[in-house]
């Protein structure tokens, strides 16, 4: 019976021991901080100076076949802020959204999500001026926006008028 019980876990022992190393999925996690400036000279009739600091978190997510099938961005990293500057006025808020790329089977970026709140700036006695926030995907082939919900401001009136 010993006998039986012995060769029993010995050809356990063996299956587990000479087995080769299973090809799995896995993440790899990132840490960064930004203190990034861009001038953008489309939203109002003068330059505007968007600047975001802060640190945020990319998640990236691996398939089997080591290939990146999706990342994802998120401020829980700490507070992520972002200035808005024109004509000597400034404008500030925090931002607390998550954000999505997935890829293809050859590694192009194929959608885009983002959820939560990216801007909400406000300028005293006007009250919020530019509003980001909400859920949005995107299908970046075509830049088609496929799905959004929550207030997602495309006039930048108010903006540019706080600004002046």
């Amino acid at each position: 019976m010993k006998r039986v019980a012995f060769a029993g876990v010995s050809t356990v022992l063996f299956l587990v021991v000479s087995a080769a190393p299973a090809v799995a999925n896995h993440i790899e996690t990132t840490y960064y901080y930004d203190n990034d400036t861009s001038i953008i000279r489309d939203w109002c009739d003068f330059p505007v100076r968007i600047t975001g600091v802060g640190a945020y978190k990319q998640i990236d997510y691996f398939d089997n076949d080591d290939q990146l099938v999706k990342s994802t961005f998120t401020a829980d990293a700490g507070p992520y802020r972002w200035t808005i500057r024109g004509n000597g006025v400034s404008l500030e808020t925090n931002s607390a959204y998550k954000a999505w790329f997935f890829y293809d089977t050859d590694g192009n970026l194929v959608e885009y999500r983002e959820n939560g709140e990216i801007f909400a700036f406000t300028a005293p006695g006007r009250g919020v001026v530019f509003l980001l926030t909400g859920r949005a995907v995107q299908d970046t082939r075509t830049g088609e926006t496929m799905f959004e919900a929550g207030p997602r401001e495309e006039d930048f009136s108010d903006l540019c008028a706080a600004l002046s």
